[in-house]
């Protein structure tokens, strides 16, 4: 009975996590429901919960490992809970899930994802922030820590495989995984009337948390209101075929009603304050990405937005992002590129950039055709070029490392490594391991094999692999002819991976 009821408590927990679309109040009203729960977790608890719950995430699902799409998740999403007065110095990951439904959900220790399908359906960067504000909203309101009260029964793996099915569906992965989805279909049929009251509660303060998130943000609040509307069509639309999103996240008439009237609460000119924010062009260019990636073949691709650049001023069109000609034609770049039409593509990111000469993507985007058409020297003067000019931008920077190392240049590429890493806000702690990972390959390259070990070693302290972490500082600290100031460093930190190691082991995993 006691394990039914902590299936049920869990299953609660995460379908409360669904829906999307906020409301609107003003901050000063908002309660802080969730102070008296916290705690549910020890911070090495919770931490490792989230380590688990990534890793059941990426064995069951696709993440988006793409840097461009990774680093505009991220910053968006610490936007909104740098505006987020409860949500204020807690550590977020926002990551995307190649998945074509729409949804977004929230998981333990930040960890926030978004299916590419739901980005898609946006036509608006508004629309996309709204999402993710309510999703920071289940975060800073403490709802998962009320709700893991009812799994410290269960060990920490199963409770992440647990919570992973569900936010993401049981899609093959784990066999942890699958037999936890087994576990939670039997035990749902006893906790339904549970499971809604929990939602509703849940919802309705995340929805208001969320909207006024985002209006403290600047972000055009009355996107709400459309989105809500759009939803209901496609419920309409689809009937007695409504996908699994729509039947978690009903839209109706009066949903709609109550999120024109929070808005109204705003002053007029506050809303048009809101709705002047300029319009990120990364937006409609990382939709136009994902547009790409969606695409089964090159063929189809380039047909998509040939067609799309064919009916731009032929017809207006509701979708923004869809409207913008130049996300349209990087899309298309990106298709001819990828077919190998070197010449085609080259041209037509010449035009983009001289009609935005300062756009980083499409000064990657040169590069990247530069290097694939034997151009290195050329690629590394336009990547050094757009360093210059926007030297804190994670993905330029990696791109430009890269092409150094290729270069046969490590040491250079080392610099450009070494600057991200001391940024105080770096793009997100899932992208911190690749920039280890690619600084002890330089270092290997220029011969500083103590260095290799320890960029190594703290890719893997980041991904929570302490004991692999240990295993490399031993190796290490068995190199001949170490000199002391390394010799001192590699012993600090294999005292600090070993006490993350006993840590962990007191949580039984």
């Amino acid at each position: 009975m006691m394990i039914v009821n902590v299936m049920i408590s869990i299953i609660a927990m995460v379908v409360s996590i669904f829906s999307l679309i906020p409301t609107v109040v003003f901050a000063y009203e908002l309660p802080d429901l969730g102070r008296s729960s916290v705690g549910a977790f020890t911070p090495s608890e919770e931490k490792k919960l989230g380590k688990e719950f990534i890793e059941e995430v990426r064995r069951s699902a696709q993440v988006v490992e793409d840097p461009i799409i990774g680093d505009y998740i991220q910053k968006l999403g610490q936007r909104l809970a740098n505006n987020n007065a409860n949500a204020m110095g807690r550590k977020f990951r926002f990551f995307v899930v190649q998945d074509p439904t729409v949804n977004a959900f929230a998981g333990p220790d930040g960890y926030i994802g978004v299916n590419t399908g739901l980005i898609l359906a946006t036509r608006s960067e508004s629309e996309l922030a709204a999402v993710l504000a309510h999703e920071i909203a289940h975060v800073s309101q403490h709802h998962l820590e009320r709700s893991f009260k009812e799994v410290k029964g269960l060990n920490i793996p199963m409770a992440a495989a647990l919570v992973a099915a569900l936010l993401i569906g049981p899609k093959g992965g784990s066999a942890t995984g699958n037999a936890a989805t087994g576990v939670l279909m039997g035990a749902m049929a006893g906790g339904i009337q549970h499971m809604i009251s929990f939602t509703r509660a849940n919802e309705a303060e995340a929805d208001r948390v969320g909207i006024a998130t985002l209006y403290q943000a600047g972000f055009d609040v009355t996107a709400m209101s459309g989105f809500f509307a759009r939803m209901q069509r496609h419920n309409l639309e689809y009937k007695d075929q409504i996908p699994p999103y729509l039947r978690t996240h009903p839209v109706t008439t009066e949903r709609i009603a109550d999120a024109d009237n929070r808005v109204a609460q705003y002053h007029q000119h506050s809303i048009k304050r809101a709705a002047l924010v300029a319009f990120s062009s990364h937006y409609s260019l990382v939709r136009a990405r994902l547009q790409y990636f969606a695409h089964p073949d090159n063929l189809s691709a380039m047909r998509y937005f040939k067609m799309k650049l064919d009916n731009i001023g032929k017809k207006v069109q509701q979708d923004v992002a869809l409207n913008n000609i130049d996300a349209m034609r990087y899309g298309y770049v990106l298709a001819l590129a990828s077919d190998h039409q070197w010449l085609a593509a080259g041209s037509n990111i010449d035009v983009l950039i001289k009609r935005n000469p300062h756009e980083v993507i499409y000064q990657m985007t040169k590069a990247q055709i530069q290097i694939a058409t034997k151009q290195l020297d050329a690629a590394i003067t336009t990547l050094k070029s757009a360093h210059v000019a926007q030297p804190n931008y994670y993905p330029l920077s990696m791109q430009y490392a890269q092409a150094l190392t290729k270069a046969q240049q490590p040491q250079a590429a080392q610099v450009i490594l070494k600057q991200q890493l001391a940024l105080p806000f770096r793009s997100s702690s899932l992208t911190e391991p690749s920039t280890y990972a690619t600084l002890a390959d330089n270092a290997a390259k220029s011969g500083k094999l103590a260095d290799a070990y320890l960029y190594r070693a703290n890719a893997l302290k980041i991904a929570g692999y302490y004991r692999d972490a240990n295993v490399l500082l031993k190796q290490a600290l068995r190199l001949p002819n170490l000199n002391p100031n390394m010799k001192a460093l590699l012993q600090h930190e294999l005292a600090v991976m070993k006490s993350l190691e006993r840590e962990e082991s007191k949580l039984g995993v």
